[in-house]
């Protein structure tokens, strides 16, 4: 799970060797967290009983001790791989990414912060959340919020990749498309030029590869994006939209 939360570039996820000395042990969450300086908690349990594994996760809020969300998952333990991976990819999935438990709790932070007190992540946050409310008049808001975390912070590259987002949507709904694509084609660019191990970057370049008819370079990047997010369905979602223009519509 920690591997699998890893690889999504706007968490920073404490290293496996830091959190083992909590391993069996009963904790308070809010202690770990002073102690390895993160904001939100996950804490789980693993049992094996009659060929079965039980698993079950919960998110804590480190600030306010409130539990975000929880599950369990009781599977049989033939391939005890197997259901490590499937539990692994649901929980990152489910806390992780722009529609994530962990960002939209950040965003829930940014928006009660004073505005001379907001950070470029911050920004970054709260432009995010406007750009999925698809209207023109968001959007051209979250492309100001975005230039403002990148005003701040000019290699936060995950605030490139949303501009991408952001400008794509201002073209379909017909707003100066052709400037409109040409800043979506400069700002994905752009984003795998500032980080080459962000998933979401290769995608936003291949897509925009793909609209500029280079289908070849497009599926390079969307099959990096893959390579570096296998499990990850933003992608997965991205790449279905395009693989019918590499000749995979299966």
């Amino acid at each position: 799970i920690i591997t699998d939360l890893a690889r999504f570039p706007e968490l920073d996820v404490v290293a496996r060797n830091s959190t083992e000395v909590y391993k069996g042990k009963p904790v308070d969450a809010r202690q770990v967290a002073r102690a390895l300086h993160v904001g939100f908690v996950l804490e789980g349990s693993i049992q094996r009983q009659d060929g079965r594994v039980r698993v079950t996760a919960q998110l804590i809020d480190a600030l306010t001790g409130n539990h975000l969300w929880s599950d369990r998952w009781d599977r049989p333990a033939e391939d005890v791989f197997a259901v490590q991976t499937e539990i692994a990819e649901q929980v990152s999935n489910r806390l992780g990414g722009g529609v994530g438990l962990i960002q939209t709790a950040g965003r829930a932070a940014a928006k009660r912060k004073r505005p001379e007190n907001l950070n470029a992540y911050d920004y970054y946050l709260l432009g995010t959340e406007k750009i999925e409310e698809i209207t023109v008049a968001d959007e051209q808001e979250a492309i100001a919020l975005l230039n403002r975390a990148i005003e701040l912070d000019p290699g936060l590259a995950r605030a490139w990749v949303e501009l991408y987002h952001a400008h794509g949507i201002l073209a379909g709904f017909g707003i100066n498309p052709e400037s409109e694509i040409k800043a979506a084609a400069d700002v994905a660019e752009h984003a795998v030029r500032l980080d080459p191990g962000d998933a979401e970057a290769h995608a936003v370049f291949g897509m925009s590869l793909s609209h500029k008819g280079d289908n070849a370079r497009a599926k390079a990047e969307l099959d990096t994006a893959l390579r570096l997010a296998p499990g990850s369905s933003e992608i997965l979602t991205f790449y279905t939209g395009y693989a019918a223009r590499f000749g995979e519509p299966e």
